[in-house]
């Protein structure tokens, strides 16, 4: 295999893998950006679990926000 066969599967696989979780997180944005009431609660949330436990969020308070 040439390295260009290689960087190729490489680069097939890494967007193959993350195709998922970016249509995910666009769906999920462009809905928020249509509701903007949800994306205010959304925001009071997020900026109230900033404030109990620090930014960067970490895994474990994402998962305190119910809405996000």
């Amino acid at each position: 295999m040439t390295d260009d066969v290689i960087a190729a599967q490489a680069f097939a696989f890494f967007t193959a893998g993350f195709e998922t979780s970016s249509t995910t997180l666009s769906f999920c944005l462009h809905e928020l950006a249509l509701q903007s009431p949800l994306q205010n609660e959304v925001f009071l949330e997020a900026d109230a679990i900033a404030s109990k436990s620090g930014t960067p969020f970490s895994y474990e308070s994402l998962k305190d926000m119910v809405l996000l």
